[in-house]
């Protein structure tokens, strides 16, 4: 199944010789998120960018997949977020290597680690060299009339998905916020 317009398509691939219809892959060009978010709000823009690469669902218990993504232009509600890149890869049978970037728009923020799916443990970390808060203040406006400032720092998760082991320091720096 391939959808395009003016320039940017989805293409859904599944394998017609298993029941599941797995592995479902998922190829995006010139895909504007946008698309996506005005489904569920129609006034404002949820979510923005330019989405170019792969998605492949490998399984759905144990939950697998692979891939190769770039969202370039992000914006979170208007609000500039970088280039965000997703590249998890199955190097070794049931294990993900994730590999997480956003970069640009005063955003360095990695996170790297693997996946294991068989047994549904995890072992990431999370390092901001920095993050602008404006990225998250849209989706706090229930809470904070107004937040800006940076963040840094590094976060550990490690162990069964349904118990992490959360670990790490995090800084705030020129934060301005009104309740």
């Amino acid at each position: 199944l391939t959808i395009s317009n003016k320039g940017e398509s989805i293409t859904i691939l599944a394998d017609s010789t298993r029941p599941d219809g797995l592995p479902l892959i998922v190829s995006l060009d010139q895909f504007r998120l946008k698309n996506v978010s005005d489904v569920f709000i129609s006034d404002t823009s949820l979510v923005e960018g330019t989405v170019n690469g792969k998605l492949t669902l490998l399984s759905f218990k144990p939950f697998q997949f692979t891939s190769t993504l770039q969202v370039d232009s992000l914006q979170l509600k208007e609000v500039n977020a970088g280039t965000l890149v997703i590249d998890v890869r199955e190097e070794v049978a049931n294990e993900m290597l994730v590999d997480v970037r956003l970069k640009g728009s005063e955003n360095d923020v990695t996170i790297k680690g693997q996946y294991h799916a068989k047994e549904a443990t995890t072992e990431l970390q999370l390092n901001m060299a920095t993050f602008d808060l404006r990225n998250v203040a849209p989706f706090v406006t229930n809470f904070l009339r107004h937040l800006q400032g940076r963040m840094t720092g590094a976060v550990s998760a490690k162990g069964k998905i349904d118990a992490l082991e959360i670990r790490g320091n995090l800084k705030t720096d020129s934060v301005d916020l009104v309740y």
